[in-house]
């Protein structure tokens, strides 16, 4: 627990408080400092004050999913303040998660500030049983959020890089070195690219597998082998997840925290090898189970009980897995390293033996061209070992687990040029069509940083665009197809609407006269038993004067 008189972590309240220091000083300035000195303190007094002002009025929004193998419903979601030392500070917010897991929540911070999320309570559904269980009082999931980003998925692999981080920082690690060094760690450990960015796929539904790409898939796929393992293991996921985050904690998946045991449960403490092979062991059984309908073959983990080795100064690898190779083609990754001496150097463990095609060189990078996968969607290479060397006397050293995923071919997306008629007026569109990859496919917008469609109008999963669009103007906006194997791609599409129908009050027209003209200019004879007909005068129809036509021919 943080302790309540530590200031530290409460820095919008020092601010505050500099800043009425300063108020203060500078109210004494105006009255007995001569002119110059006056207008330099005073400038410097509003510089803070506007300083200070923005950092009090700044404001974020965190969002993600809470899932072990499922979602967590109904979950407490609280957002806390970091502190250097990586314990929990202040309490910024609270909110709770629905049915799917998904939480959203609106912060005060200052922009520096790292955060962290936690879940209590919730109920989820097992995977293995489809029994619906209900979260114990101590039963938690948590995550670390870097300055100034907003998405954090909460599952068991964001609690085991939220503990490593703490033991980091308690360690005297800057705070956001070791988020980095757990971070990249952790992914590459369960071969992703990322734990907190992801949102993962629940890999035993339908209808989420369709709209998700291949890094979900997998990370969904992860967490479903720890629940089979879990099952294993005659333990609850969340216990588990407790036994991994307190193994991890001293940076080796060995089953001890230091020289003591984990313990699993009250009877039992955790195998040696259950955050490595016993994991990939779980991920085996449950991608070749009928649950697993992602498509994709189990995810490889590393197998090396110490993927967190670092020297005393902080070396470590901080690249996360490495990046997809697509089948037929050249590719090339570089393994990165931080903390030590650079420049850095790699070679292949002896005895461990790189997939065919490939090649590294002694500046850690890999090349290759990925072999063809016949009628597979994907293919994850055995692991091979890399050793990575600083350039120190003596020089430093870690070992790595790697694999190569080989995937088809991408989806070529097309985005189209599209029109609704009006605003107000229902509409439906296709705004992108798709070739390769792998059929079938789903369209999904693409981020709304790329613009967004008209607000009343959604994307189908055929990629057509309906509903009734609010307003008129020009819409350019991404949409994205994924395919059968989760690969992915997204182009823009354009929309335009046109302005929405006249709405004008024709009640007040002669009786008999058409109400449903729209807007425009008309030839109108006006006819009088005792006069007979007068044609060919010009009128103007138009939303405003209707009443002016209404006159002139009365």
């Amino acid at each position: 627990m943080s302790n309540p008189f530590d200031l530290s972590q409460y820095p919008l309240v020092l601010i505050g408080c500099g800043l009425a220091a300063l108020f203060c000083l500078g109210v004494v300035a105006a009255r007995r400092w001569r002119s110059w000195v006056k207008l330099i303190v005073l400038a410097g007094l509003f510089g803070v004050l506007g300083a200070g002002a923005f950092l009090f009025g700044f404001t974020t929004t965190v969002y993600g999913y809470a899932i072990l193998a499922d979602p967590l419903a109904g979950a407490t979601v609280e957002v806390h303040v970091q502190s250097g030392d990586g314990h929990e500070g202040v309490l910024l917010g609270t909110t709770t998660t629905g049915a799917d897991g998904f939480y959203t929540i609106t912060i005060r911070s200052a922009p520096t500030d790292t955060l962290v999320v936690t879940t209590s309570g919730s109920t989820y559904i097992d995977e293995i049983s489809g029994a619906t269980m209900t979260a114990g009082p101590h039963d938690s999931l948590r995550a670390v959020v870097p300055a100034r980003q907003e998405r954090a998925s909460v599952t068991p692999l964001t609690t085991m890089v939220a503990a490593r981080t703490l033991a980091l920082a308690g360690a005297g690690q800057p705070l956001t070195t070791a988020l980095a060094m757990s971070s990249d760690s952790i992914a590459r450990q369960y071969g992703l690219p990322a734990t907190e960015t992801i949102a993962p796929t629940i890999a035993s539904d339908p209808q989420d597998v369709e709209t998700t790409d291949r890094d979900c898939r997998d990370y969904g796929l992860v967490l479903g082998g720890l629940d089979q393992e879990a099952s294993s293991l005659k333990v609850s996921d969340f216990d588990l997840t407790d036994a991994l985050t307190e193994d991890i904690t001293d940076g080796n998946l060995d089953g001890m925290d230091g020289d003591t045991p984990v313990s699993l449960s009250a009877s039992a403490t955790l195998p040696a090898d259950a955050g490595t092979t016993g994991l990939q062991e779980g991920i085996d059984g449950f991608a070749s189970s009928p649950r697993n309908v992602t498509h994709l073959p189990a995810p490889q983990v590393s197998l090396q009980p110490s993927p967190l080795e670092l020297n005393g100064a902080g070396f470590y690898v901080s690249s996360p897995a490495l990046p997809a190779w697509v089948e037929g083609q050249a590719g090339s990754a570089r393994i990165g390293a931080s903390g030590g001496t650079p420049p850095y150097h790699c070679i292949l463990k002896a005895g461990s033996v790189l997939p065919a095609g490939f090649a590294l060189s002694s500046g850690c990078e890999l090349t290759g061209v990925a072999p063809s996968l016949g009628s597979s969607l994907t293919t994850i290479t055995p692991p091979f070992t890399v050793v990575v060397f600083d350039s120190s006397d003596p020089s430093a050293s870690v070992e790595i687990d790697l694999s190569i995923t080989i995937v088809q071919p991408s989806p070529t997306v097309t985005g189209l040029d599209a029109d609704c008629p009006a605003a107000t007026t229902a509409c439906s569109a296709k705004v992108a069509t798709v070739s390769g990859g792998t059929p079938p496919y789903y369209f999904q917008l693409d981020s709304f940083a790329n613009g967004a469609p008209p607000l009343g109008m959604t994307l189908g999963l055929d990629g057509t665009l309906s509903g009734t669009p609010a307003a008129a103007g020009t819409y350019s906006f991404g949409v994205c197809a994924i395919d059968l194997g989760g690969n992915s791609a997204c182009d823009t599409a354009t929309l335009t609407v046109g302005p929405a129908p006249s709405t004008a009050p024709q009640e007040a027209l002669p009786s008999g006269f058409p109400t449903n003209l729209p807007s425009g200019t008309y030839q109108i004879s006006v006819c009088a038993s005792y006069v007979g007909c007068v044609g060919g005068q010009e009128y103007q129809l138009s939303d405003d004067d209707l009443a002016g036509l209404n006159s002139e021919l009365e």
